[in-house]
């Protein structure tokens, strides 16, 4: 079309805007998402403008049940028909990020249809699994009577105990309640900014832990020590306690937090998913596209330092970890396989994954990606997973 009508002052098409593949900074419902083309033509030696937008048949169906049928729903079934009415405009929006960024959308499509059934069995026994872990958590902890961990959804009990739980006994209960109290202080009543704090408590300590690894192991050989690795690895991580605990490491701890936050203030999000390219071309994608949204600072910080030793030698590089982990993540966006998964629960959100296989067939790295019924895609996490059999 560029090619054949030209773009431009000197061409037939005045502008196009493209909001279907790359819409513009904010979330864009179904209804925004299209193609609009500001054509030129002469009638009796005048030039008139006139524009064309196009947009896809499932968009304009979500947009239209969205802004008219809404409004003239009625009676007792309102409420049902209305979920209905949302879940498809969720649906509508998530497979228009996806048709913009691969031409198998109709596979992903009856794929998910065909395993629902299967996919929603899987999940009540995962969140089985879960609310018992989270349960065990609070009781370990001393939190079952504490209100903020009440009433709260499955996804949220899931997060909770995924924070609180598989702390090494290294550790000891004193820093665990410290950080716990650090995390209370920063979350004004968050439970969700409570847990990010918690788990980036965790990445930094492990990270401690790799640090002192071969320090001590050196000091070790210079002692002339013999331990098996068990008491080297229980040595370290009582070092890495140590360090930790004394108000000297909790502020460093703290600093380390705040400058993350710093460095993901300045850096431009995303709402919106990257469009698929040639595996080729990625490199020179990555260097214009924005960095994809997460729930929170806080959640983005603690990933990079939790997956960040997960992610294969090709995308590992010198530099900031956020950075790093975010060009890997964004890779797999661009290339890696594509299966949606509508929600499980009533007002819950369409699921995207991206799979990238590693040279290491026994791993893939997945990213988790919840779209609302607005188009707005949220980053859940991204790392390194067991390839399923």
């Amino acid at each position: 079309m560029r090619e054949r009508f030209g773009v431009g002052e000197d061409g037939r098409i005045l502008r196009i805007d493209n909001t279907y593949a790359d819409p513009p900074h904010g979330l864009r419902a179904p209804a925004e998402r299209g193609i609009s083309m500001v054509v030129k033509v002469e009638v009796e030696g005048r030039t008139h403008a006139y524009e064309l937008r196009l947009m896809t048949e499932r968009a304009a169906v979500a947009a239209d049940l969205q802004s008219v049928m809404l409004r003239s729903l009625t009676g007792e079934t309102v409420h049902e028909r209305a979920l209905l009415v949302e879940q498809m405009v969720r649906e509508a929006a998530a497979l228009d990020q996806l048709e913009s960024r691969s031409d198998t959308i109709a596979d992903v499509e009856a794929r998910a249809t065909r395993d629902a059934v299967e996919r929603q069995k899987f999940q009540d026994d995962l969140q089985l699994k879960k609310d018992k872990r989270f349960l065990t958590a609070l009781e370990t902890n001393g939190l079952t009577e504490h209100l903020m961990f009440q009433g709260l959804d499955g996804q949220t009990r899931g997060k909770i105990a995924a924070a609180l739980n598989d702390w090494p006994k290294e550790t000891t209960p004193e820093l665990r309640e410290k950080i716990r109290q650090w995390a209370f202080a920063e979350a004004h009543g968050d439970v969700r900014v409570f847990a990010n704090h918690v788990e980036f408590a965790r990445a930094k300590w492990k990270e401690m832990v790799a640090e002192q690894n071969p320090i001590m192991r050196e000091e070790l050989r210079e002692q002339g020590k013999q331990l098996s690795e068990k008491q080297i690895k229980a040595a370290v991580q009582r070092s890495a306690t140590s360090m930790m605990s004394a108000d000297e490491g909790f502020a460093r701890l703290r600093a380390a937090l705040q400058a993350d936050l710093d460095h993901i203030a300045r850096i431009p999000h995303s709402a919106s998913l990257p469009s698929r390219v040639h595996p080729d071309l990625v490199d020179a994608r990555l260097s214009e596209i924005e960095y994809p949204a997460w729930e929170m600072p806080e959640a983005e910080a603690y990933h990079a330092h939790k997956h960040l030793a997960e992610l294969p030698p090709e995308d590992r590089s010198d530099g900031n970890p956020i950075d790093v982990y975010t060009r890997s993540l964004l890779k797999t966006m661009l290339v890696g396989e594509i299966r949606v998964e509508p929600p499980v629960n009533e007002g819950g959100k369409t699921m995207i994954t991206f799979q990238r296989q590693l040279a290491d067939a026994r791993f893939v790295l997945l990213a988790r990606v919840f779209v609302g019924n607005d188009g707005s895609a949220v980053v859940a996490t991204y790392g390194r997973v067991e390839a399923a059999r």
